[in-house]
């Protein structure tokens, strides 16, 4: 390999860079390895084994270190993919096979896959969490003092057909959250966990039957507006004004009311069930919190709850008028428990060896609002992922806004419910995904910081 060629030495669990004026592979180089294609732009990157070690070896541009490598095995999103050095740091964003030329400056890094386990290599400039437009099942593992000691993630699919519905496989995601959770709990003592919190996206909706847990039909995702002539009927436009002063909310398909009234109206079998009170239908908390605990509990809790468009944030119970209005039964909709309260218990399936209480479930703009320590009256957070959200503290007392943001429930804790306001953008992050994947005007999310200057 020539002079000025860099070598990242790759271990079981780690990765190291060192500089190395020359590097010469033995002779004896063990084939064994996953072996990459050349690139046609530079000079013959590959991986190898050599003494019990893989060596990604690559080629000298300007001042950066890159290779750019196609697999023997695809990975969906991640055909192409390639490893920037640059001062020390290596860099990931995953970029597409015909992606061939890049400019000094760009953080374009990849996936390596070494035995069956994928390597990311990433900058730290890169945005991690924009390197896919898939939502994620994420577990955190915290210690007594609140320290995350360990993280895994997994992604789902975003399925989206010819009229731009998006939705989200229930099953998918359920085993997504056994996954993430064994590969968490790896290497850990499992009689020591506690206890388990839920954060959930919030408007994503569904429905289940009671009895078989079988789902009719996907997920309607938050995003998703396929309710929207739901909305337009005359006898709920009509009550588009006390719709808002009963829930805070402006009527619209976003919230899961019309998203339920949909699945109850074109799902096969949904309806049916509803009649006979065999049905169960909510958010994502509610459904994790059926599967988890085997069928025995079927619980949302007050912060989910007030986003679903049913809520009387005043009376703090389903809204009956509401629910006939939109077509819902509201026996058949979950108990709305105390964000602190225990939701039952779980195993996992037998991933740990004793039951342990879900003690927490919260929405996850919510969960970032107390997580970000906005306790008091008037304390603000701003989130940003694929949407965001800007949310304020209120207090123990709601206030309808006049200037189109919306209020809802904080969470119900020690017997207390605390307010906030809230204003949403649907497409933030999204945005940047599109720019990159879809539109091809830009390489990786870290250039946009440069074009918004």
């Amino acid at each position: 390999v020539t002079k000025g060629c860099q070598l990242i030495e790759l271990a079981d669990d780690m990765c190291t860079v060192r500089e190395a004026p020359q590097i010469v592979l033995p002779q004896q180089a063990d084939a064994e390895g996953t072996e990459f294609a050349e690139h046609p732009f530079f000079e013959a990157p590959s991986l190898r084994k050599a003494n019990g070690r893989y060596y990604l070896i690559y080629s000298s541009v300007n001042t950066h270190q890159l290779c750019y490598a196609i697999s023997d095995r695809p990975m969906e999103g991640f055909e192409f993919g390639g490893v920037i050095v640059s001062n020390g740091d290596v860099g990931y964003n995953g970029r597409k096979e015909e992606d061939k030329l890049m400019s000094v400056g760009n953080n374009h890094g990849g996936l390596v896959e070494i035995n069956g386990q994928w390597y990311m290599f990433y900058h730290r400039h890169t945005f991690l969490n924009q390197y896919n437009r898939q939502g994620c099942a994420e577990k955190v593992y915290f210690d007594e003092n609140g320290q995350i000691v360990r993280r895994t993630d997994c992604a789902h699919r975003q399925i989206i057909n010819e009229k731009g519905w998006v939705s989200h496989d229930p099953e998918e995601i359920y085993q997504n959250v056994l996954k993430v959770t064994q590969e968490l709990l790896d290497g850990i003592d499992k009689s020591c966990v506690a206890g388990v919190g839920i954060s959930n996206q919030r408007e994503t909706t569904l429905a289940w039957n009671r009895i078989s847990g079988k789902p009719y039909g996907q997920a309607v995702v938050w995003q998703c507006a396929r309710a929207s002539q739901i909305c337009e009927r005359e006898s709920i436009k009509l009550l588009a004004e006390k719709i808002r002063q009963k829930t805070g909310m402006n009527l619209s398909p976003y919230f899961p009311a019309a998203k339920l009234a949909w699945l109850l109206e074109n799902e096969e079998g949904a309806m049916q069930a509803a009649q006979k009170h065999e049905i169960c239908h909510g958010t994502i908390d509610s459904w994790l919190v059926y599967k988890l605990t085997g069928k025995k509990e079927y619980r949302t809790d007050y912060s989910n709850a007030s986003r679903t468009q049913l809520f009387n944030i005043f009376e703090l119970k389903w809204d009956k008028e509401l629910c006939y209005l939109f077509g819902i039964d509201p026996t058949n909709l979950a108990e709305v428990t105390d964000s602190d309260a225990c939701f039952g218990e779980t195993d996992f399936e037998g991933l740990l060896p004793k039951k342990v209480p879900i003690h927490s479930v919260m929405g996850d703009s919510h969960g970032a609002l107390l997580g970000q320590g906005c306790l008091q009256p008037g304390s603000i957070k701003a989130t940003y992922g694929t949407g965001s959200s800007i949310m304020m503290n209120i207090g123990e007392k709601p206030i309808i806004s006049t200037h189109g943001v919306v209020t809802s429930l904080a969470w119900k804790i020690g017997g207390s419910v605390k307010y906030v306001l809230e204003g949403n953008l649907n497409y933030t992050g999204a945005v940047i995904t599109w720019l990159k994947d879809d539109l091809e005007l830009i390489y990786s999310a870290s250039e946009t910081e440069d074009l918004a200057r």
